[in-house]
C-alpha cells in the first residue's frame, strides 16, 4: 500500500505498507523490507530507497518515507517499481534476499 502526502513545492512525499504477505521464515515470521526503483530514460531500474527491515512482520508499515518531485523535471508517467524482500542475511545484496513480491505503476497513478 502505498501513502502519498503532497506538499506545496512540487514533492510527494511516499510511505508504505503491506499486509498478509508470505512467510518465508520456517521458525519465524518474515522479516520484510523495500526497495523502490525508478525507470530511467534508458529502461535500466535506478534504486531511490531502500526502507528499514521491519522484525517479524506480516503486515509491515515502514517509517523510512522517500520523496518524489512533480515538477517539469519529472513526467507524471514516470514508472516506480517497489519490491519486498525478506531480509536472511546481514549482507546488502539482494541475491542474499527472499522475494516476496512487488508492484510497478506509474507516478500519475500514486497523484490521483
Amino acid at each position: 500500500r502505498l501513502f502519498g502526502s503532497a506538499t506545496s513545492d512540487g514533492v510527494v512525499q511516499v510511505s508504505l505498507s503491506a499486509q498478509q504477505l508470505p512467510n518465508s521464515d520456517a521458525l519465524s515470521l518474515s522479516d520484510p523490507f523495500c526497495v523502490v526503483c525508478e525507470l530511467s530514460a534508458t529502461g535500466a531500474l535506478v534504486e531511490v530507497c531502500r526502507t528499514e527491515t521491519v522484525w517479524n512482520d506480516l503486515n509491515p508499515r515502514w517509517v523510512t518515507a522517500f520523496d518524489v518531485a512533480t515538477d517539469s523535471k519529472r513526467a507524471p508517467d514516470a514508472v516506480l517499481r517497489v519490491d519486498v524482500y525478506d531480509r536472511d542475511a546481514k549482507s546488502e545484496a539482494l541475491t542474499k534476499q527472499d522475494y516476496l513480491g512487488g508492484v510497478t505503476f506509474q507516478l500519475e497513478d500514486l497523484l490521483r
